[in-house]
Order: structure tokens, then sequence, then C-alpha cells
């Protein structure tokens, strides 16, 4: 009885990972990437510039945070789904709602808000942003 049980377990375990397994590669086969054209976003052309875009029905917040690196972060506060805005003055993400405050990277400086802002992975290359969505 006891080698019935074990075969059971693993063969359980297998199938879970192997579900796992194809899950991950589902959800990374999900995400597309999506270039613009730099030229475009003039508001992106100096560090510290911004700009709200809407791509694929999602409004996404760019941040020139240096000359080769652009932020690219899910604009809803975590806390109540208000929108944030970047605040070049302090060189925070703020929202205007409760007070949360956000790194350019979009980690949680301080609350109402404990989650960070979602954030998509981004690369320039040949004048052209570059982001996985």
């Amino acid at each position: 009885m006891e080698s019935t049980r074990r075969t059971f377990l693993g063969t359980l375990l297998a199938a879970c990972l192997a579900g796992a397994g194809l899950l991950l590669r589902a959800g990374a086969a999900a995400a597309k990437k999506v270039a613009i054209d730099l030229s475009k976003l003039s508001s992106l052309k100096d560090v510290g510039g911004s700009a709200v875009v809407s791509i694929k029905k999602k409004k996404i917040l760019f941040i020139r945070t240096s000359e080769d690196r652009i932020a690219a972060l899910n604009p809803e506060c975590t806390h109540q789904k208000c929108a944030v805005q970047y605040k070049k003055k302090w060189g925070e993400i703020r929202c205007s709602c409760h007070g949360s405050k956000f790194t350019t990277s979009g980690k949680v400086l301080s609350g109402p808000a404990e989650k960070d802002l979602k954030s998509y992975p981004t690369t320039i290359e040949d004048g052209k942003l570059i982001v996985k969505i």
C-alpha cells in the first residue's frame, strides 16, 4: 500500500510540475514586444521626461531615467486604482488621491499603497523604444 501511495504522489507531483511549466511558457508567449519610434515622443527626448501612452488598450507611463534607459510602468496606483503622475521636480511618482509615492522603477516609497507598480521591460534600439507587454 505504501508503494502505491508513493507512486500516486510521484505521478501527481510530476503532473503538477509539467502543468506549471506549460503555464509559464504560455505566459511568456503571451507577452508581446512593441516598438515605438522615439522621434514621435518628444517628451521622452531628455532625461526626466515622461509620457503616458496607450498601447494595445493598456495605458503605460514612460519615464526617461537616463540617456539609455526608459522605465515603463502601469500608471494605476496599487492602493485604489487612481492615476499616478511622474513628478520630475521630486524624481518620483505620486498618487494624487491618497498620497502614495513610488520610485521611477515603481517601488513603493510611502503608502497607503503596499504593492509596487507593475513594470514592463524596455530596451532602446536604433531610435526605437522596445517594450514587452
